[in-house]
């Protein structure tokens, strides 16, 4: 009589087998991700390289668009702009409160003129006489607004009821 084979362990090759199979799987799996990791870090280099090469574009444009001169009438069209803007940063309200509260009614303002370069003002009158005139100038000097006020000229005129012209500079305080 034959004893039948009761051996229920797991048979060595096949077993190995499987192992391999499993290793196979596992190394090839592990490829596949290691190349589309790659794949995708190429591609971003490449956009990273092509953004690169257009902001070395942009900036190449911008060099070339400061290094190329002015034209005479943009100079001059720029210069008129920047004391256009210098003229909207002045206090006008404030000055022109403050010469007002200088003002003699008998003084009648021609002009007002701003220059930004030097903070001044230049302010053309008639007034009835010089008495009046220094009393302007005087109040107008014990403004806080102003540094300085200086008659420039001042000319008779023989007709009307204000026969002094004058021009008086007005020198603004820097904080202005």
């Amino acid at each position: 009589m034959t004893v039948p084979n009761l051996d229920f362990s797991i048979d060595r090759n096949s077993y190995q087998r499987w192992k391999k199979r499993w290793l196979a799987i596992l190394v090839l799996g592990l490829s596949l991700q290691i190349s589309h990791l790659a794949w995708q870090w190429q591609t971003l280099e490449g956009m990273r390289n092509n953004l690169e090469s257009i902001r070395n574009r942009a900036m190449a444009k911008a060099v070339d668009r400061e290094s190329t001169a002015l034209t005479p009438q943009q100079r001059k069209s720029a210069q008129a702009l920047q004391e256009m803007l210098s003229h909207l940063s002045v206090p006008w309200e404030a000055l022109l409160a403050a010469i007002e509260a200088s003002r003699n009614k008998a003084i009648v303002l021609e002009s007002i003129q701003m220059h930004p370069v030097d903070r001044s003002l230049n302010i053309n009158l008639n007034a009835p006489g010089f008495t009046e005139l220094s009393e302007f100038v005087g109040l107008l000097a014990e403004q806080d607004l102003f540094l300085g006020v200086t008659i420039l000229s001042e000319t008779m005129v023989d007709s009307g009821k204000n026969p002094l012209r004058a021009a008086v500079r007005v020198n603004l305080y820097s904080a202005f």
